[in-house]
């Protein structure tokens, strides 16, 4: 496996660009040298890397010209080091080259300016545009540090809900393969292998038929029975999705709950057992008013 895919695998909170750049400016090494990103592994390679100096590097880097967006924030839950959002669909997450100044990040400076906080906003996890629901941002260095960390060591338990297609067989099923860049076209990601992709698997469960499930607060009351027991769990309202679910007969609520982090998993894992999430317009094949994918709860080990 090259160098780069390899810690992209490890450290999925950093893009593959970066870690290429990572990897050149020196923050790596292969068995005490410098190396490079296209470095094929062995088996007894020692790669070392120092994921504070990494992060201090990154932040460095970021938000340095963020420009202010004065738009409101959904907050779920803030103390000193956390802040837990739950962001519109149709939000970018940061900025992109087609879109600089109309992004959550942008909303989070203003908002850290407004409130006289004097650290810059740094992302912990990141959605998809598309897709509704929450994101962490750590308030300082230090909890940038050790969130981040505690994705690593799979502490950090994410709980999505989708609507897709029909009628859904069986009560839990698990997908798992390696997904990559399409060849084809690098917006879509596919099914790859080992040496290109990276590995990915998510754990699915039935929720129940949408004509089975009456209310917005029935449907949360099922969706807890599938939370495993954290020590901290953050939740956000079920009922504006409820609201445009409503009206697409046919179809079924599934959790999903994804034990790696990989660029458009759930939803390609989804399409490929023939349960495209409703609204999907790269993976799917019925239009709708907005993708029903939102990012429901988080749970803490």
């Amino acid at each position: 496996m090259r160098l780069d895919i390899y810690l992209t695998s490890v450290l999925p909170f950093i893009s593959r660009n970066i870690i290429k750049t990572l990897i050149r400016l020196g923050f790596v090494k292969v068995n005490g040298e410098l190396s490079y990103p296209s470095y094929k592994l062995k088996l007894q390679d020692k790669v070392d890397y120092d994921l504070n100096e990494i992060s201090s590097y990154l932040l460095k880097s970021s938000n340095s010209e963020i420009v202010p967006l004065d738009l409101d924030i959904d907050i779920v839950y803030e103390d000193k080091n956390l802040l837990v959002v739950n962001k519109s669909h149709g939000l970018d997450v940061h900025p992109v080259p087609q879109n600089k100044n109309k992004t959550l990040l942008n909303a989070l400076v203003n908002y850290f300016q407004q409130n006289k906080i004097s650290s810059k906003p740094r992302l912990i996890n990141r959605i998809d545009k598309d897709t509704s629901g929450i994101v962490l941002v750590a308030k300082n260095y230090n909890a940038h540090v050790n969130y981040s960390k505690k994705f690593l060591q799979q502490k950090i338990h994410k709980y999505y809900l989708a609507l897709v297609e029909g009628h859904v067989e069986k009560d839990k099923f698990i997908v798992n393969n390696f997904l990559g860049r399409s060849l084809i076209n690098r917006k879509y990601v596919t099914e790859s292998t080992s040496s290109n992709g990276k590995f990915a698997i998510t754990e699915f469960h039935k929720v129940g038929r949408l004509i089975d499930i009456q209310t917005a607060e029935s449907l949360e009351n099922i969706l807890n029975k599938f939370i495993y027991a954290h020590t901290c769990v953050f939740k956000t309202s079920l009922l504006e999705f409820w609201q445009v679910a409503h009206s697409k007969k046919n179809t079924t609520f599934i959790l999903c709950k994804p034990i790696t982090g990989r660029t458009h998993q759930i939803r390609v894992h989804l399409a490929s057992v023939g349960l495209p999430i409703v609204g999907d317009k790269m993976y799917g094949f019925t239009p709708f008013s907005r993708m029903m994918l939102h990012s429901w709860a988080i749970g803490f080990d």
